[in-house]
């Protein structure tokens, strides 16, 4: 299997908007400034953070024991890792099953992750056409509790308090965001969807999906509560055609150990975060770019280890 330059490149930069998501404080920047990037452009992070990996399962999904295996330690190993910060915390016995099967904070993508692959395997002679179509639902219907959340459409009047308490986990999870996107990065490549597109220009779509992205975050502003944007409609759309483009491009060369680096920050990030956020009285937007700075510097490191110490591999 093959590694693409520009894919791990472009995943640097998804990584440091998932660091942006999570450390820059809303009430130190521009409203709008803030609508359109941390509420609806880097909202693309994860759905392609997911893509990728959807894209590369299709090479191991009929030996997938090793993969699951990996995610698994990786899963176990910075849940360990974390462990300092967790167990500060008091947990109802419910709370702590939540926390071991879901994961703290960021790792919840790993468990989720492995879910959806799991789904993936069982469906995976299944016409792409159904797929496609399940795809949407599925997708539709986490966009609709979350839509429900924030605008309390009558329909879900009776059941506001459930998601009210549980809207993260209900809309946010395997079944209605994760393996909708695992899912067609696997049809990207199951389907040969790059050899299809061909030179067709993608990028017209793009800009304008992204003008609707950013619109719809603006819609969502009117709504009477502030919640977390994972599932906006255009995102659907857009981060297939985004991904597309980036398959299209051509590297002059492969560096197949570039990708440890947006790994290294997407893990290390809400340490970091946490660390330098407890000694240095700055404003967050800096504290994000010292944390991006620092687990990049953490993840060349991690490419050293990783050539001499081989178990390093089921770590990042």
């Amino acid at each position: 299997m093959r590694r693409n330059l520009i894919i791990d490149l472009f995943k640097i930069v998804l990584a440091c908007m998932v660091v942006a998501i999570h450390g820059i404080n809303p009430s130190e920047i521009n409203g709008i400034v803030y609508d359109m990037s941390i509420n609806s452009i880097f909202r693309i992070a994860v759905p392609l953070f997911v893509l990728v990996s959807g894209y590369y399962f299709f090479y191991t999904i009929n030996n997938n024991t090793d993969w699951f295996k990996r995610v698994f330690i990786l899963y176990v190993f910075w849940q360990l890792v974390y462990s300092h910060l967790w167990l500060e915390n008091e947990y109802s016995m419910l709370g702590f099953m939540g926390l071991i099967f879901i994961g703290y904070y960021h790792l919840w993508y790993l468990p989720a992750m492995m879910f959806a692959a799991a789904l993936l395997v069982i469906l995976r002679r299944v016409n792409s056409i159904l797929m496609l179509c399940m795809i949407v639902l599925l997708f539709s219907v986490g966009l609709s509790i979350q839509y429900g959340f924030v605008y309390k459409l009558s329909v879900f009047v009776e059941y506001h308090y459930l998601i009210e308490k549980h809207s993260l986990l209900l809309s946010r999870n395997f079944l209605f965001f994760i393996f909708p996107f695992f899912c067609l990065g696997f049809l990207i490549n199951k389907e040969r969807w790059v050899e299809k597109v061909g030179n067709n220009n993608l990028k017209p779509y793009i800009y304008a999906l992204l003008i609707g992205l950013i619109m719809e975050s603006f819609w969502f502003s009117f709504g009477k509560q502030q919640v977390n944007r994972d599932l906006l409609f255009f995102l659907l759309p857009l981060c297939p055609l985004i991904f597309l483009e980036l398959l299209k491009m051509k590297a002059p060369y492969d560096w197949p150990s570039l990708s440890v680096v947006s790994s290294s920050i997407y893990f290390f990030h809400i340490m970091l975060l946490d660390f330098l956020g407890s000694f240095l009285s700055i404003s967050s937007v800096f504290l994000v770019i010292f944390t991006c700075i620092l687990a990049s510097s953490f993840g060349v490191g991690v490419i050293f280890l990783k050539c001499r110490f081989k178990y390093f591999k089921y770590v990042f």
